[in-house]
């Protein structure tokens, strides 16, 4: 074959590739899946599917688990989305770590007070929780954290 013939078969391949294996292979590959969704693979192609070296993409061809790309990539979407709050939520865990409560005595009663500027820097952190949390409970993504996020409520 001439070079301009070996092009257009590579290019071939390549676009077969792109059309046909590129988004089965992101699906499957995205570090945010977890047990729950490899569950969920298992009802949707019908035999179990685990994130390991023994499962190749020429395994996934054979077993035909392409007709189930635009499921995978839904799903894949869906775990990504997840992650994202369970990383919110972590991360506002994390706001709380710093804070100290800070007491001062009231005149002399012998009882404390909260001092004003840690109540301020309280209100803060609580404001901007408040906020993260009405739109983590409107994602569709939030089942999976719901037990976690009415904590915060």
């Amino acid at each position: 074959p001439t070079p301009a013939q070996v092009a257009e078969q590579l290019a071939a391949r390549v676009g077969l590739m792109q059309d046909s294996y590129l988004g089965l292979v992101f699906a499957l590959c995205n570090k945010s899946m977890q047990a729950r969704h490899w569950e969920q693979i298992l009802d949707l192609v019908g035999f179990a599917m685990e994130p390991d070296s023994a499962f190749t993409l020429q395994k996934a061809i054979d077993l035909d688990v392409g007709k189930h790309t635009e499921k995978l990539q839904k799903l894949s979407e869906s775990a990504t989305k997840e992650h994202a709050i369970e990383i919110a939520l972590d991360a506002m865990e994390n706001d709380w770590k710093p804070v100290q409560l800070e007491l001062q005595p009231y005149r002399h009663t012998g009882t404390c007070v909260i001092a004003g500027s840690c109540v301020e820097e309280m209100r803060g952190v609580v404001d901007d929780h408040l906020v993260k949390t009405r739109l983590m409970r409107g994602s569709p993504h939030v089942q999976a954290w719901a037990t976690r996020l009415k904590g915060w409520q």
